[in-house]
């Protein structure tokens, strides 16, 4: 729409910010609102003409810095010293470079989803195309990248509507270990998905990874959260130059840390085993794909009452307080029968 000049940056910028100071005083979704040096950006000739100069993006504050404004990390630690960072992360100037506008930054809990490497940095959008046609701008290695996926063969972009043949997909629905159940609505999901890959004319069967089994998985992946966490406050603690106290940040990012503090060398090479050993049965070539559920159970309702698992009745809404005790949840009112809720990032 830009190209063809039915509508301007300026204009994509101030009707981003117009819903935004519509929704957000509800949701509480987006702490540091960037609206003036975004419209600034607009206005200016330094945007880049690029596939996608002027669009709104908001910048999730976990991971992936912008020059200039605050960083938190969900932290009331970082927002106390009123944190901000002076330069953009490598994925950021990517994003800018694209053509991009930030217009703010949005919440996550403390320390958010960080889990020794193990997180993934792309974008949410309403299609596969519009995945497919970013991930063509930001795709591959940057300097310092422990690893990277081998380039693609061709364009993201032009994978979308090909024909992939007649795959072979494994799918499951039981959690690791048999840890917990999983709720109907949520089997029913995965089921449907298989189902439908099936009418593709794919090869979709129930199959999962040996190492998924594994009586020492849960107990691998707690070392590897655990030592993220440990490693992350750290990590602020050196930056900062204050050391990071208990008191600092929230009970649970405090347990997570001491424990891994605590593990040995010995302890902390078992997860990259059991890596390996996830990888058994499906990495000789006899899947090409996997689906299982996302969540074991449904997202609460905004505003919805139930009880936690101490027993306390606790109540579902977006934090109206700082960034430290703040919780993502998808926002659903209306629910209808046999649906899943959407789930956001």
């Amino acid at each position: 729409m830009i190209r063809t000049g039915q509508v301007t940056p300026v204009e994509l910028v101030e009707a981003a910010i117009i819903r935004i100071e519509k929704l957000d005083p509800e949701l509480n979704a987006v702490i540091h609102p960037l609206f003036e040096k975004a419209l600034d950006l607009a206005r200016s000739l330094a945007l880049p003409d690029a596939p996608f100069r002027g669009v709104p993006m908001v910048v999730k504050d976990l991971i992936c810095h912008t020059a200039g404004d605050p960083f938190h990390e969900g932290m009331r630690f970082l927002m106390d010293l009123g944190w901000v960072e002076q330069e953009d992360t490598y994925l950021a100037t990517k994003f800018r470079a694209a053509g991009f506008v930030f217009v703010g930054k949005t919440n996550v809990p403390e320390l958010g989803d960080l889990m020794a490497g193990l997180d993934v940095q792309h974008v949410l959008t309403r299609s596969v195309r519009d995945s497919a046609a970013i991930l063509d701008l930001v795709a591959g290695p940057m300097p310092g990248d422990p690893y990277a996926a081998p380039p693609p063969v061709r364009p993201f972009a032009e994978e979308v509507g090909a024909d992939p043949g007649r795959l072979r997909i494994g799918f499951f629905t039981d959690a690791p270990c048999g840890t917990t159940d999983t709720l109907p609505d949520c089997l029913a999901a995965v089921e449907a998905v298989a189902r439908l890959l099936e009418s593709l004319g794919h090869s979709v069967e129930p199959s999962a990874p040996e190492g998924m089994g594994d009586p020492e998985y849960i107990s691998q992946f707690l070392t590897l959260w655990a030592s993220g966490f440990a490693w992350e406050l750290d990590r602020w603690s050196h930056k900062t130059g204050k050391r990071i106290t208990a008191g600092d940040v929230e009970p649970l990012t405090w347990a997570l840390a001491e424990m891994g503090w605590s593990y040995t060398r010995r302890i902390c090479s078992r997860p990259s085993s059991g890596c390996r050993a996830g990888r058994a049965g499906w990495g000789s070539g006899t899947r090409e794909g996997s689906t299982s559920f996302f969540l074991r159970r449904s997202p609460s309702r905004l505003h919805s009452w139930g009880n936690s698992s101490s027993g306390r009745t606790i109540r579902s809404r977006p934090s109206s307080g700082p960034p430290a005790s703040c919780r993502s949840l998808p926002v659903q009112r209306h629910r209808p029968a046999g649906r899943l809720p959407p789930v956001h990032a």
